[in-house]
């Protein structure tokens, strides 16, 4: 999801978060967010998140995470691999 439809949307994660709840956000622009977010995938599946469609949807903004930095900082990326 992008910046403006988590701020606009009130079912996103970050609006349904408590108000004194703690947040750790992972931008694009960070060398190892799609690696992050791939990793967090990986272990909800292996811990028994049951929750499929949150997981696939992770998978995707890692995805789009690393295409934008692909885009914005070329020869900047690292590896998964």
């Amino acid at each position: 999801m992008r910046k403006i439809q988590e701020i606009e949307n009130p079912d996103s994660c970050l609006n349904r978060a408590e108000d004194d709840e703690p947040l750790f956000v992972i931008r694009a622009k960070d060398k190892v967010s799609a690696s992050a977010v791939r990793t967090w995938a990986e272990w909800a599946e292996m811990t028994g998140v049951h929750d499929a469609k949150k997981i696939q949807e992770a998978r995707a903004i890692a995805e789009d995470m690393e295409n934008w930095r692909k885009e914005n900082y070329p020869g900047d990326e690292i590896s998964d691999g």
